[in-house]
């Protein structure tokens, strides 16, 4: 993941003020010879971004929704377009979802503070929730972890058990065995209350 991040730029662009748009700090960022994609969601510009690059309206562009303020999805293909200074731009397709694929090591290396408190947690099988010598639960309150970041790292850790149990069958298998003995707990303790 780390060299993969080291060969691609990321630049999160923002161009609208006050229903102004705003190029200077855009056409730093692209220079002669490069080739910069425009990469997000459907509606939030791109093609828009694109017209006003090359300097007039070569692209179908939605108007903005009335009901929630945002644009519509226009663009079906991708296509490349030369600009003044000889750089190049590709408008894409807004994209509906990203998903993590087999980024464990990855979600290893981002969250290294995490994973190495959780490792010290009192208990194996820490949940971070209400237990005693949690220190996950300890970072939270002291602020050595921020409450987003952890959300944040929840998340991803989700979707990548997700994505690991969708891919390992034997890792699906051991979810449901899980979910059976925590189901028949939950009844297990129902039938002793007035509930059941």
């Amino acid at each position: 993941l780390k060299e993969f991040t080291n060969t691609i730029q990321f630049k999160k662009v923002g161009f609208l003020y006050d229903d102004k748009i705003i190029l200077d700090n855009v056409e730093l960022t692209i220079e002669k010879g490069k080739t910069v994609a425009l990469v997000g969601s459907s509606g939030v510009g791109k093609s828009t971004l694109t017209n006003c690059l090359v300097g007039s309206d070569i692209l179908d562009t939605g108007e903005i929704r009335e009901d929630d303020g945002k644009g519509k999805h226009t663009t079906s293909f991708r296509s490349l377009h030369l600009l003044e200074n000889g750089a190049w731009i590709m408008d894409t397709p807004g994209l509906r979802s990203l998903a993590l694929w087999s980024a464990e090591e990855g979600l290893s290396q981002l969250f290294e503070d995490i994973e190495a408190l959780r490792l010290k947690c009192r208990f194996n099988d820490c949940r971070h929730e209400s237990e005693s010598g949690c220190q996950i639960l300890q970072a939270l309150e002291t602020g050595a972890i921020e409450e987003e970041r952890w959300q944040s790292y929840l998340k991803l850790k989700r979707e990548q058990d997700f994505l690991k149990r969708k891919t390992d069958k034997a890792a699906e298998s051991r979810q449901k065995e899980v979910w059976k003995k925590r189901t028949k707990q939950f009844r297990q303790k129902l039938k002793g209350s007035n509930y059941y």
